[in-house]
């Protein structure tokens, strides 16, 4: 298995991972779930944004040695991978994690821990 195979196979591991975990985050505010539980959610969706941010980071170098970074933005969807990644990670994740680790009420995180 080449290099380019076993990345694009993790990739997709994790995007599946990344799906099954929203859809239990999501489950967790119908079902009240514990707010332990909640809390190694928001911990989970926070590793999965900087995994897809470190992608999109690692093929926006590398698309500057193949045809261009812009050629990556415009026709092989570079421009899904950068509103998927970077926008989630410092808008939602992020804060969230914040949230968290400071030990203060942050009001996206108290929200979410609340529900």
């Amino acid at each position: 298995m080449n290099k380019k195979s076993f990345w694009e196979n993790f990739i997709f591991t994790v995007i599946i991972l990344a799906i099954t975990e929203i859809f239990i985050e999501e489950l967790s505010y119908i079902l009240i779930f514990s707010v332990e539980l909640k809390k190694l959610l928001i911990i989970s969706g926070f590793i999965f944004d900087v995994i897809f941010s470190i992608e999109f980071i690692v093929r926006s170098i590398n698309s500057k040695k193949e045809k261009g970074f812009l050629f990556y933005i415009k026709y092989n969807k570079g421009w899904v991978d950068f509103l998927s990644s970077l926008p989630v990670l410092l808008f939602n994740s992020f804060p969230l994690v914040l949230g968290l680790l400071s030990e203060t009420a942050i009001a996206p995180s108290a929200f979410f821990l609340d529900c």
